[in-house]
């Protein structure tokens, strides 16, 4: 895979990405004494991969020179700056908003003053301008590799003569990839280099405009052209050939855009979710029967205290669903069930055996329940299980044909899936963690080596499973039980928004990832989940700070969120007590509400209020001290045995063995279906997928048919 290369001299324009070595990022560990639990990375939480002691001691000599306008020693240090040491993370402030090393140093070289520019442009104009020569008469426009060179451009040369009209040509191309928000950040950039001037800059705001608007920014996309009404007033532009009102054009561009997305196909009603007090469900599957649940019961009596907590009773299966059927594992055994009736199209394994299973699987690493997760691209079905019965086997990913349940590839079996080099002649598991997200042609994982902290993303061919690349994300605070072998690792959680990937670690960061250029854009370090971080005692006594250390690692079923909303990012860690509002373009903070119970999980956000769920349904305030508004008197549970959608003004919540319908404004009932038959005794989780509504608990699978909207 061919890598943005920055455009710095001496750095090669077109590098290739190479892995990073294992342990190189992590931190060493000494031998732990023989009563105590070995820890690895004792810092609370994740860590980011910032700028090393030698890189902060050049950029800082690099600041004095600037400071000082010695350009010809400043420019001079930035041809001996490579590329790996721009792809680090440096600090802005004190609010835990880190940003990319090489976009720092690109805001810098913009806000240098006139004569710095112009030393700069004589120092780098020639290399430039050829660049720009040879992306304007590229053998393939619009390819890949053009695409990749003029990024380049702007990466590193942003301050040159021709980097405005580089970055507005990158916007271009952006624009006609459909990636709006890479458009709308490059002619952003562009207005920042400064060259553009009078109805160029005014096309370029206008651009900025429309692109925010596809992306889903309408709020923004208004604020931008409400703010050009009053500064511009009206003015000309040439479009199609003609002189025209640039703002009029604008605003009946974004109004047929409005009216465009208002007219698409709506999902029901949400009262036509809910089913009737008398409905029956389209169909229902009982998929662990009474012995296989006793079997997995009776690893009540066989806990240790020398064994890490696990959530594997409450275990609820994550579902997928195409137009042929739907599908859903349960601790690695996969189901093919017809959509239409629910009849078993194929099964990959034994119910039976992985219950008699389930007591090794409670005392391992194999007793995350997060750890087992399902995803779907076209006619391939991806699922991470561990790679065989042995307790300490490492989760690998498995791909499945849709139609007829035989396996496509293995991840284990795979030798461009190996982190670093393979050891005694043998290639090495790479163990997969946490979500698997399909996004369009790709799908991407978190992985890591077993025994060590370092993780990485990877972006990969669901069909085939081969690797396009591999990023260095940073360092897990991950925990190892010496007796019985167990390592616990923090399972991410994977949301791709509409230009950016971004990876909730639950330890303690949220990381943003552009998957185009295939480079961490910027990081933003949380609060660390509960339990992570404490001093570390003596002894296993479960309820001391070692024992709620180990239990914030053993993961829950979706007691974490992380969703984009308005041009807002929403995230909330595993464990964790803080609800975060982020730019999702930068991970700058917009605001913060603590004091949330460490297993609520956001359900969903509207302009006034925000709603969580932990032991019952809350609301809050979205502004102001985020106070509590209102607790709904049902008891839930917990967000384990409990799930919840929302849509408009209702939700519709699963939870005590009955479907209940919800006011957002009171969390009073607006109507209940109870079916002792069909819906778990505890709940479970709710997914709407096309015309039905799946409920899935510990148990049983079930399919309601969503009435037709027209």
């Amino acid at each position: 895979m061919t890598a943005v290369g920055l455009a710095w001299p001496g750095l090669c324009q077109d590098a290739v990405l190479v892995e990073a070595a294992i342990g190189e990022i992590g931190i060493e560990v000494d031998d732990a004494g023989e009563d105590e639990l070995d820890l690895l990375n004792m810092q609370p939480g994740f860590t980011l991969l910032l700028a090393e002691e030698d890189l902060a001691k050049q950029m800082a000599q690099l600041n004095q020179f600037l400071t000082e306008k010695d350009w010809a020693k400043a420019f001079r240090l930035l041809t001996e700056l490579d590329q790996s040491q721009l792809q680090v993370m440096v600090p802005l402030g004190d609010e835990g908003q880190h940003v990319l090393m090489k976009e720092e140093l690109q805001r810098q070289l913009l806000s240098l003053p006139v004569d710095g520019r112009r030393a700069f442009q004589l120092y780098f104009d020639g290399q430039a301008q050829a660049s720009l020569e040879k992306i304007k008469n590229h053998p393939l426009p619009g390819s890949e590799d053009q695409l990749m060179q003029t990024q380049a451009l702007v990466d590193g040369l942003i301050a040159s003569s021709v980097g405005g009209e580089a970055a507005v040509l990158l916007g271009d191309m952006y624009f006609g990839r459909g990636l709006f928000d890479q458009a709308e950040r490059s002619w952003h950039l562009a207005l920042e280099e400064g060259s553009a001037k009078g109805n160029d800059a005014l096309e370029l705001q206008a651009k900025r405009a429309l692109a925010m608007q596809r992306s889903g920014r309408q709020a923004e996309a208004q604020a931008l052209f409400e703010e050009l009404q009053a500064r511009y007033g009206q003015a000309k532009m040439k479009a199609g050939g003609e002189e025209v009102d640039a703002l009029a054009l604008l605003g009946k561009t974004l109004g047929q855009a409005d009216v465009a997305n208002n007219t698409q196909d709506k999902p029901a009603r949400f009262g036509e979710l809910m089913p009737k007090a008398d409905a029956m469900p389209l169909w229902n599957l009982p998929f662990m029967d009474s012995g296989s649940r006793n079997a997995a019961n009776q690893i009540r009596s066989r806990g240790s205290y020398y064994s890490p907590p696990s959530d594997i009773l409450k275990y609820v299966p994550p579902v997928a669903a195409d137009e042929h059927r739907v599908y859903f594992q349960w601790l690695g055994v996969v189901f093919a069930l017809d959509r239409q009736t629910g009849k078993i199209n194929w099964l990959n394994g034994s119910i039976k055996d992985t219950a008699e299973n389930i007591a090794s699987r409670y005392q391992s690493n194999q007793g995350d329940p997060r750890n087992y997760d399902i995803a779907l691209d076209r006619e391939t079905l991806l699922v991470t299980s561990p790679q065989s019965n042995d307790q300490n086997s490492p989760f690998v990913l498995k791909a499945y044909d849709t139609e007829n349940g035989l396996m496509r590839w293995s991840s284990d079996t795979r030798q461009d899936w190996t982190l670093g080099e393979p050891t005694n002649q043998k290639q090495d598991t790479t163990a997969v963690l946490g979500d698997i997200l399909v996004h369009e042609t790709w799908a991407y994982a978190v992985v890591h080596r077993p025994g060590q902290s370092d993780m990485f993303l990877r972006r990969f061919a669901p069909l085939t499973g081969a690797v396009e690349w591999t990023i260095p994300l940073g360092g897990a605070e991950m925990i190892s039980f010496q007796y019985t072998q167990v390592t616990r690792m923090p399972q991410p959680t994977l949301v791709m928004g509409p230009s950016l990937l971004y990876v909730m670690t639950n330890n303690g960061a949220l990381l943003a990832v552009d998957v185009i250029a295939s480079e961490m854009k910027w990081a933003y370090r949380m609060d660390p989940p509960y339990g992570i971080g404490h001093k570390q005692s003596r002894g296993f006594i479960r309820g001391n700070q070692l024992g709620d250390k180990i239990a914030s690692m053993a993961n829950t079923n979706g007691s974490d969120s992380l969703l984009i909303q308005q041009g807002t990012l929403y995230a909330k860690e595993h464990n964790g007590k803080t609800l975060y509002a982020l730019d999702p373009a930068n991970g700058k903070p917009k605001w913060s509400a603590g004091k949330l119970m460490p297993d609520a999980k956001l359900i969903g956000i509207d302009d006034e209020r925000f709603y969580v769920m932990d032991s019952a349904l809350q609301s809050y305030h979205v502004k102001g001290n985020h106070d509590l508004i209102k607790k709904n008197g049902v008891q839930t549970g917990s967000p384990d045995h409990a799930g919840a959608i929302m849509l408009g003004d209702k939700i519709l919540l699963y939870a005590n063995g009955k479907l209940r319908q919800l006011d957002t404004t009171f969390l009073d009932p607006a109507g209940k279906h109870e079916n002792p038959d069909y819906l778990g005794q505890n709940g479970g989780h709710l997914y709407v997928m096309g015309d039905l509504l799946i409920a899935i608990d510990t148990t049983q699978i079930t399919a309601f048919k969503i009435p037709d909207n027209n």
